[in-house]
């Protein structure tokens, strides 16, 4: 019923001392964004989250979703593009700006205290 407009699939990296890595996916229900399952891999190839999105689709067979937001991840959007041929994948709010303001900050770029300025607009910019 839900999740043939928008998935998202959010990725715990490195933070259980348990090599395993867990991935949510999500999606918009009429309440809000609401977790519909979750798989967890041995190890973070595309080989394995293709197979943990794979199982989704095998127990899903209508779902067909037109976008999927993730992380700036390689084997995260590939393995996507390979399952969801006609998907659009864009990139997570924060994963499109951690390395702006990772840029931004840096002294020998000389932006000083236009950090915010130039982040805003970078902002809009992506937003339209």
């Amino acid at each position: 019923m839900y999740g043939t407009d928008t998935c998202i699939m959010d990725a715990t990296y490195k933070t259980s001392k348990y090599a395993l890595p867990l991935f949510c996916i999500c999606v918009q229900t009429n309440v809000g964004h609401s977790m519909c399952g979750s798989f967890m891999v041995s190890t973070e190839s595309k080989k394995a989250i293709h197979e943990g999105l794979m199982k989704f689709k095998e127990w899903n067979p209508g779902w067909a979703p037109k976008y999927f937001i993730t992380d700036y991840d390689e084997r995260e959007i590939q393995a996507v593009e390979e399952i969801f041929e006609e998907c659009t994948v864009y990139l997570c709010s924060f994963h499109r700006e951690q390395p702006w303001i990772r840029w931004l900050k840096q002294i020998a770029h000389g932006l000083g205290s236009n950090q915010d300025e130039i982040i805003e607009l970078m902002r809009r910019i992506a937003n339209d």
